[in-house]
């Protein structure tokens, strides 16, 4: 269902149609040219090709389909835009539901339907519930930052949002699959439904399309028993349960609204709680979004690489504040994010900075963000060359081998040690200097930095002529000679996924850089059609003249070895020799 609807989706879309609605588009020839909407340029270098139905940004490597624009233009996920294009295309958007059967436990659409009810509920109730008003009045929230998060209050006991859902229609297995409700174990309800969230200002969490997956709500006390017959103390903070729609240990909240100022500033700013995203974002700091009552952790990372790779972390000034800083600077490290960390007072948290000090102080500490080599330094208690360890630890940890460098640099600098010391201990650590991975395409499909090979042109081919496909596994030898893994991996998935041309790629299936290279062979494919043998062929010889180069190289005086090696070369270059044959040292 999720395949057939996404090729749907995409024969009712016209890419060039779709990008005009974001992006000025001119004709250059045969396709449509704009100033690239992902970077920063003065000199056009985004192309879309209405043949291809793809685009490829020839400054900074973007690439794909109608689709993957979305999802990065927008920072959705594939799920998300599949959606919202949907609408566009005269398709029903509950139809598409990855990974689900309908007509099962529980419907999507009815499911999205029912958390949305839900939310104008509690909306709804906040305004015949003084406490819950008073809370957000002392915390300082205004009126257009409670309409604006669509705050709500939950009624105290058992069964009033359940009571009320079914009310509204609502069968018993969506409000359950939704987590936010329960059934059972409540006192004197038997096996009825209850509500987790009761007497407690309510914060809808949605994603970053902006539909209702869940809530959070908070006692609007200091603590307290809550509404509990047992009289135990409740949490101050409580998450609805996971659902098929929300998973806690990856969503962030706030992000449905941050996204657009992440987009423009290029950053996000991380920092720890509910309030401190309202209040963040109702002082002006819109590119700003925190998770949910746990640490931050690698799936909250794998989700934010579709928005920005640049973050800020903004953590209470405490000992567990500097701690938990320290634990997600190594997790971004290890996913090649660029991250700072702003240091807040003792004491203080963005929330009441922000009160007490104004958007000034905060602008202020933004601005005067610590790089990770400049935190450790200055928050690593005990000797000096402790702090220096932790910070060589931390920088074995960053994959970019320039990003690593220049923290080598700022460490020895700020350390006052040598940078030969810093990598022997990095070394020690098992961390040391790693090398990129072998790929003879260089940088990738970026930029003026792209060239073609022989590996890239057989890429090319196997892209723009399916029906070379078989020639091309078969005069490689099923791709024997090909070390780029990233060509290799790219035929290898074309071939099982048996698909056509670039008009049948999936955006969820490519990850952004292999999307950029498919563009970049799909929009210019650096071969004649009519020459597509021709190309087939120069590309195979210079594969097996380069595996025996290889062994020549290797053969360590073994005359009878390099004979039979140059006799083969010689035969190659005359076009004698194929893959399949043997030759000497095989």
């Amino acid at each position: 269902m999720s395949k057939d609807f996404v090729e749907r989706l995409k024969s009712r879309l016209d890419i060039v149609e779709v990008l005009s609605g974001y992006i000025s588009l001119k004709r250059a020839g045969r396709n449509y040219k704009a100033v690239c909407p992902f970077h920063n340029e003065k000199t056009p270098s985004f192309v879309v090709s209405p043949d291809k139905q793809v685009f490829h940004c020839f400054g900074c490597g973007a690439g794909g389909d109608v689709v993957g624009f979305v999802m990065k233009y927008e920072s959705l996920g594939f799920t998300e835009a599949v959606r919202g294009l949907a609408e566009k295309a005269g398709l029903d958007p509950g139809d598409f539901a990855p990974g689900e059967k309908r007509g099962g436990a529980y419907d999507r659409k009815r499911l999205f339907a029912m958390l949305k009810e839900a939310a104008e509920f509690y909306s709804q109730n906040l305004e015949r519930a003084p406490s819950a008003r008073n809370y957000l009045e002392k915390r300082g929230v205004d009126a257009g930052s409670i309409g604006k998060f669509n705050l709500g209050y939950a009624p105290a006991g058992w069964g009033a949002l359940s009571n009320h859902l079914k009310g509204r229609g609502f069968d018993e297995e969506t409000v359950l699959a939704s987590g936010i409700c329960r059934r059972g174990q409540g006192a004197g309800s038997g096996q009825k439904l209850y509500d987790m969230l009761r007497d407690r200002v309510v914060f809808p969490i949605k994603e970053t399309g902006g539909q209702v997956i869940a809530f959070g709500g908070r006692i609007t006390g200091a603590g307290g028993a809550g509404d509990n017959s047992r009289g135990e103390a409740q949490p101050k903070y409580l998450n609805t349960a996971d659902s098929p729609v929300f998973k806690k240990g990856e969503t962030l909240y706030g992000m449905d609204l941050a996204r657009e100022a992440v987009r423009k500033k290029g950053y996000l700013v991380l920092c720890e709680g509910y309030l401190d995203v309202i209040i963040c974002h109702q002082y002006g700091f819109e590119n700003t979004a925190a998770p949910l009552g746990t640490a931050f952790g690698a799936a909250h990372l794998r989700k934010l690489k579709r928005q920005t790779n640049r973050l800020v972390f903004v953590f209470d000034g405490d000992q567990a504040g500097l701690n938990a800083a320290k634990r997600s600077i190594g997790l971004a490290l290890d996913q090649d994010f660029r991250v700072k960390v702003a240091l807040l007072p003792e004491g203080f948290d963005p929330d009441t900075l922000l009160r007490e000090r104004g958007p000034l102080a905060f602008k202020k500490i933004l601005g005067s963000s610590l790089t990770p080599v400049e935190f450790v330094l200055k928050t690593t208690k005990g000797p000096r060359v402790d702090a220096i360890k932790e910070a060589a630890g931390l920088l074995g940890r960053i994959e970019d081998p320039i990003a690593r460098e220049e923290f080598i640099r700022e460490l020895s600098e700020r350390g006052k040690i040598r940078e030969s010391a810093i990598r022997q201990e990095m070394g020690r650590l098992g961390r040391g200097d790693k090398k990129a991975p072998g790929d003879i395409i260089g940088p990738g499909a970026r930029g003026d930095d792209f060239r073609y090979n022989e590996e890239t042109l057989l890429l090319s081919v196997f892209v723009n002529l399916p029906g070379k496909r078989e020639k091309i596994l078969q005069e490689t030898n099923g791709l024997e000679g090909v070390e780029a893994p990233l060509v290799r991996a790219l035929i290898f998935r074309l071939k099982d996924g048996q698909a056509g041309g670039p008009e049948d790629w999936k955006a969820e299936t490519f990850s952004d850089e292999e999307q950029s290279l498919l563009s970049r062979v799909s929009i210019t494919p650096g071969f004649l059609p009519e020459e597509a043998d021709q190309t087939i062929g120069g590309c195979v010889r210079k594969l097996r003249l380069r595996a025996i180069e290889k062994k020549i190289s290797e053969a360590c005086g073994d005359v009878n070895l390099l004979k039979g090696l140059y006799r083969d070369k010689e035969a190659l270059k005359g076009g004698n020799l194929r893959y399949g044959e043997r030759t000497h040292g095989e």
